[in-house]
């Protein structure tokens, strides 16, 4: 048996792969992995950080996240964020999600709305 991955175009404007470029107007553009990972273990490669947004959009979610956050911000939002879950037991978590999905697929009667029936609604 012969495995076949599907190829999958690139979105329109893609760069082709090469060597990176600069962009004046807004910084390098990496396209091979190798120079990727390179930036991305560089310390001087720095996310800028986000500005709080309007509510309830992706502004919003970037600008209180550690990961866009300002220098003198991230410690403190990156320990929090890693606290949250730290008392939580992946295995539990793992065993529920399983049990939850079962419960769903046994009341679908044969037909499931992923959606609806397995993602909770998170309020705002």
């Amino acid at each position: 048996m012969t495995l076949t991955r599907p190829r999958i175009a690139p979105i329109p404007g893609t760069p082709p792969c090469g060597p990176p470029t600069v962009e004046p107007r807004t910084g390098c553009v990496l396209t091979r992995y190798a120079d990727v990972r390179a930036a991305l273990a560089a310390a001087a490669c720095r996310v800028p950080h986000a500005r709080p947004g309007n509510a309830s959009t992706l502004g919003w979610l970037r600008g209180l996240v550690s990961r866009f956050s300002a220098p003198e911000d991230h410690p403190a939002r990156r320990a929090a964020g890693l606290a949250a879950p730290a008392p939580l037991d992946p295995d539990e978590l793992r065993a529920e999600a399983a049990r939850r999905t079962a419960d769903s697929l046994d009341r679908s009667g044969g037909r499931l709305d992923v959606p609806s029936a397995l993602v909770e609604v998170i309020p705002r």
